[in-house]
């Protein structure tokens, strides 16, 4: 961890409590990749999130601070978007989170796969 502090351990930046967890999907490092067989040549919008270093973002929706929005809701609630999918591997953690803010900010209804 770059704060010489174990993995998992709690600390707070900026008034925000943050979550020391391994290194993952760091920018610009294969492990932050899309993976190659992912079909993206129809997609309107590849969301980067997670770009403030002193501040994790497990919602797609909103940074850990819970009021920085990432603009999605508003960006689905543009297209006319009423349901949304979810699915990936910290569904404790990053799913969770994103099902949450989805049906608080955008009213829209959650599929968790």
């Amino acid at each position: 961890s770059r704060f010489d502090k174990p993995v998992h351990t709690e600390i707070k930046i900026d008034n925000t409590r943050q979550m020391l967890w391994p290194d993952h999907c760091v920018q610009g490092t294969r492990g932050a990749d899309l993976h190659p067989d992912l079909l993206t040549a129809g997609a309107r919008l590849i969301l980067r999130k997670g770009m403030r270093p002193q501040l994790d973002s497990y919602s797609v929706f909103f940074e850990n601070d819970h009021t920085t929005s990432t603009g999605l809701a508003g960006y689905l609630r543009e297209l006319g978007v009423t349901s949304v999918y979810l699915c990936g591997l910290a569904t404790d953690v990053c799913v969770y989170f994103s099902a949450r803010d989805a049906v608080a900010a955008g009213k829209f209804h959650i599929y968790a796969i």
